[in-house]
């Protein structure tokens, strides 16, 4: 039997970010924010009725109770698979389910990889929401709308009574609630990585520009070894956190806005994404995915960006790279998809943002009978386009050569609708904030023919939106 959400459509005007600031004292606080670049949909949720976090080996349940007996993944899949939504046709997709964080670490309880040591700042292997309700956003009408499931009860009459009592106290805080967030921060004084880490430009990295380039040539090596056809290497960025991780996020959507951008509080930190990226989307049928491979900096002048575009538009070394990923994804969805129905939309479509020009394809399939979106995920997972192919190895070949954990880097944040819809970004261009620092990552997809100075260009290239939106912050009066 499928349980109905109450909804309820708002009968006065607001703005995705007006609710974002009103709902920003909830515990949890999630935000798909499709705003920055004419995206069609947004969503907020908070105060998840539960919560489950995978962190060094440990499973946290609040709100469930936990089956000891099942493995953290089989856990995952009895709490999603325990609930099922009617979905309310022609509007916002996610209506209620599971949302939050996967993070790349996820990877070594999928395939044989080892787990990268020497971790800075400890994130979740995962941090999922169980989201009783949810607030969605149209984009195009400008319409939004309230859903209610009364989840964790399942007993009819309770389960409404709930819903409806959600639902109004949701209700009552976008209408009453503060219209400003809370600029309230103390500082983290203790900055224990600055004598980990070199530093340059004023942020610490994992790495040096030598360090980097030698890991690119080990990279090369391995793939005229006949290991990999491309590798994904990538490094680390920390910066002193210098103000409230909502202020940030409302700063780097101006700075560097992008379609997949979200926020998620975990319960050790926070992510602050502005991701172009879309992992897979999915109506519980048909299936989408968009990898990216291929960047060059935007142009100070028309003549300038007009030509790199070009340049990247030609490069044979970028298509070729886009391709590879391609492919693999195509594998990649096959696991879950009819035969014959996985098929290539669009290869190697410029698509162009504040600081870079990228290449973006799309893979489209229709899930097999049987198969549902967590299986379709945890089968993909992670990203082709951050990991290199052959994907198992060239994730053994990144753990053994990159010099710090990626965290929250890589992995995905998204939702999981008990309604059978599905929406994920891959978390590039994305922040996690804990512990008093700034985390991020950046890299690029080597393959035969890369130049380590170029590559490490490439990376600060793609890293250059979030350096110059954190320096540039009105608050940050850091000298650090």
């Amino acid at each position: 039997m499928k349980i109905e959400p109450l909804v309820l459509k708002l009968n006065f005007k607001i703005t995705p970010i007006e609710a974002f600031r009103r709902l920003s004292a909830l515990k949890h606080l999630f935000f798909l924010d499709g705003g920055t670049t004419g995206g069609k949909f947004s969503f907020l949720s908070g105060d998840p009725c539960a919560f489950l976090e995978l962190q060094n080996g440990n499973l946290c349940f609040k709100g469930l109770k936990n089956n000891n007996n099942l493995k953290p993944l089989d856990s995952l899949k009895e709490i999603y698979r325990s609930v099922k939504l009617k979905n309310i046709p022609d509007l916002p997709f996610f209506q209620g389910g599971l949302a939050g964080l996967w993070g790349y670490g996820l990877n070594c309880l999928l395939e044989n990889i080892p787990p990268v040591s020497d971790e800075a700042i400890e994130t979740p292997d995962f941090a999922l929401g169980l989201y009783d309700w949810s607030l969605g956003f149209d984009l195009t009408t400008e319409e939004a709308y309230i859903f209610s499931t009364g989840l964790p009860e399942t007993e009819t009459t309770q389960r409404l009574q709930r819903a409806k009592k959600r639902l109004n106290q949701i209700l009552h805080v976008l209408q009453n609630g503060p219209a400003t967030i809370d600029h309230e921060w103390v500082p983290f004084l203790k900055y224990e990585l600055q004598n980990k880490f070199p530093q340059k430009d004023g942020f610490l990295t994992d790495v040096s520009m030598t360090d980097y380039c030698d890991g690119v040539a080990k990279c090369v090596e391995y793939i005229h070894a006949g290991d990999c056809f491309q590798i994904n290497y990538t490094q680390r960025f920390w910066y002193p956190a210098f103000c409230s991780d909502k202020e940030l996020y409302l700063h780097i959507r101006k700075e560097c806005p992008a379609p997949y951008s979200g926020y998620f509080e975990t319960t050790s930190g926070v992510i602050i994404s502005a991701s172009p990226e879309r992992f897979i989307w999915s109506d519980g049928s048909s299936v989408t995915t968009k990898p990216i491979k291929g960047t060059r900096r935007r142009g100070s002048t028309i003549e300038e960006d007009e030509k790199l575009a070009n340049d990247l538009v030609h490069s044979a070394k970028d298509r070729a790279e886009n391709v590879m990923i391609v492919d693999l994804l195509r594998n990649d969805l096959g696991k879950s998809c009819k035969f014959g129905s996985v098929k290539v939309d669009e290869i190697c479509k410029l698509e162009s943002y504040s600081n870079v020009h990228h290449l973006v394809s799309s893979v489209s399939g229709v899930l097999k009978d049987g198969f549902d979106n967590l299986d379709l995920l945890l089968g993909c997972f992670p990203g082709g386009s951050v990991t290199g192919a052959p994907k198992v190895r060239a994730m053994q070949i990144i753990a053994e050569l990159e010099k710090s954990p990626r965290g929250i880097y890589c992995g995905i944040l998204g939702y999981l609708g008990f309604n059978g819809a599905m929406d994920t970004n891959i978390l590039i261009r994305s922040i996690y904030s804990s512990r008093g620092w700034l985390q991020f990552g950046s890299g690029g997809g080597i393959v035969s023919d890369s130049m380590p100075e170029s590559e490490y260009q490439e990376m600060l290239t793609k890293a250059s939106g979030l350096i110059r939106a954190i320096k540039n912050h009105p608050l940050n009066n850091l000298k650090f």
